[in-house]
């Protein structure tokens, strides 16, 4: 009788899923070519995670949306600080009223503020992990941190990366 969404959405994850296309030598070299910078802010990225159950994902999202703080602001400037929290999920998310003041502080805030962004991180995070079904993947709350409810195949591919860089991060922090 046809498919439903559920069985699409399925079939649809595990061709992505398939393809992906995360190179684990360039994110090694990556890795092993880190700035003393960089690494102060990957280990505090881990450790404020790890105070919530989160910090391999933590420093796994703040390597990828901005180099562990290299990049605190995102081509289109929507994306702020270490974990390149949206700014308009950010208004929504913690009901602030849209004003040129607010949007301004809230702007300098998540750069500026490395606490309180991950914070913020760590609140989406949550958000989307309270969906998780039991025995499902991190990867379906990755790739909703990074696009909402809509998953499609950014969404996907995002995800995978996240968990390409958390599986190096537990080898790599592990001889730390």
């Amino acid at each position: 009788k046809g498919l439903n969404m559920k069985t699409l959405l399925i079939l649809l994850l595990l061709i992505v899923n398939a393809y992906s296309n995360v190179n684990q030598k360039k994110l090694l070299k990556e890795f092993n070519n880190l700035t003393v910078e960089q690494k102060k802010s990957m280990k505090e990225a881990f450790e404020y995670g790890e105070k919530h159950g989160l910090g391999l994902s933590l420093a796994a999202i703040t390597w990828k949306e901005s180099e562990f703080g290299r990049n605190k602001i995102s081509p289109g400037g929507g994306n702020l600080g270490l974990a390149q929290i949206n700014i308009n999920t950010y208004l929504n998310r913690y009901k602030v009223k849209r004003t040129k003041n607010n949007v301004s502080n809230v702007r300098n805030k998540l750069i500026n503020d490395d606490k309180h962004n991950m914070k913020t991180a760590i609140d989406e995070l949550k958000y989307w992990l309270s969906f998780k079904k039991k025995g499902e993947s991190y990867k379906k709350v990755y790739a909703r941190y990074n696009n909402g409810w809509k998953i499609n195949s950014g969404g996907i591919a995002y995800a995978n990366d996240i968990a390409a860089r958390v599986k190096i991060l537990e080898k790599k922090l592990k001889k730390t």
